[in-house]
């Protein structure tokens, strides 16, 4: 049936009160709904307000003042709710709303998404800088590096035009073969049941682990572009006779990775062709690789990104950076986070 339970795509979104969170269901009704198949789980991590420490007699007074804010965040928290509960109505969605008392939202969403055996995170990003985020983190980072889900990050309004001075260095771009593409905008004729969504071009970042595209993100009309950035490594300084060796080892290195990269991207297209996907393969050799992955969905005009994640460790992210979190952050585009799949241990 097409109502049961394990057809039911089950997605969670995360609200505060901003704008941001606004334009993430906003995003999701006009990009990603479908009536027929999801449930929307919406979570409000409601900060309680700290009572300051006083001595007696004082601390009653105190006490009262508390109670008052109290009450006043848990208003705001219901009428933030009941706004939601009516858009979603407007929109004729299911839904449930939920509330919980933390100063931890990232830890809130991620529990609920495991309680709930949730499919998707959606998450509205406040853009926040470089050097907040490494002392701060964000709940959208938190997310995507503590849950087994992906992760739909969508940026604020303005961040595309704000990021349109991302640069790379490209050495080689091979465009592949492709199927048709339909013209972006075309509605698509769904199902009564569905919701009647834009034909969305998305571009998919592959290097060969799962993207969870077909199984959580595909919808009817996608125009898929599948490019695999792959860094050239550097040649070795190096004068007098040696140079020609170490250009000999260096080009057959090069040679080596892009010939393991179009072998790659050929598994890629034959999955395309069996679930009869419009695609086109880009395979781009350059660096960084996030700078590129940007760079090519701002020519593509895209409207989602997907890239995995490879679950690097908190102090190894922080020196390192990753291709995913430079994305999410650069690119000025909504991006689904995919993770790696779960370990046994961790099932």
């Amino acid at each position: 049936m097409a109502g049961s339970e394990e057809n039911v795509r089950k997605i969670v979104l995360g609200i505060d009160g901003s704008e941001h969170c606004e334009r993430a269901l906003e995003w999701y009704v006009k990009n990603l709904s479908n009536k027929k198949t999801d449930k929307l789980f919406i979570i409000h991590a409601q900060e309680p307000p700290t009572i300051p420490a006083a001595p007696y007699p004082y601390g009653y007074a105190y006490y009262e003042e508390w109670q008052h804010l109290l009450q006043k965040s848990d208003k705001h928290a219901k009428e933030l709710l009941e706004s939601f509960g009516a858009k979603c109505n407007h929109h004729e969605l299911k839904f449930k709303l939920y509330k919980e008392e933390s100063n931890r939202p990232g830890e809130v969403i991620c529990k609920l998404a495991k309680d709930e055996g949730a499919d998707i995170i959606l998450i509205g990003s406040r853009g926040v800088g470089t050097l907040r985020r490494t002392f701060l983190g964000s709940v959208s980072d938190y997310c995507v590096h503590h849950t087994h889900i992906p992760v739909v990050v969508i940026p604020p309004q303005d961040s595309h035009e704000s990021n349109s001075h991302v640069k790379c260095v490209t050495l080689i771009v091979e465009r592949g073969t492709s199927s048709f593409c339909p013209r972006p905008n075309v509605k698509v004729n769904m199902s009564a049941e569905a919701s009647e969504c834009t034909a969305r071009k998305i571009l998919i970042a592959v290097d060969g682990s799962e993207h969870g595209y077909m199984e959580k993100i595909h919808s009817a009309g996608d125009s898929v572009i599948v490019l695999h950035a792959f860094e050239i490594p550097s040649l070795p300084y190096s004068s007098g006779p040696f140079v020609f060796a170490y250009y000999e080892e260096w080009s057959e290195m090069v040679n080596g990775l892009r010939e393991q990269a179009k072998e790659m991207m050929l598994g890629y297209e034959e999955r395309c062709k069996e679930k009869k996907l419009h695609y086109e393969m880009i395979l781009i050799a350059g660096k960084p690789a996030g700078n590129v992955i940007c760079s090519e969905a701002k020519t593509q005009k895209v409207d989602l990104v997907i890239t995995g994640c490879r679950g690097l460790s908190k102090a190894r992210r922080t020196i390192l950076g990753s291709v995913s979190d430079y994305v999410v952050h650069h690119s000025g585009l909504p991006v689904c986070v995919v993770p790696p799949p779960l370990k046994k241990h961790d099932q």
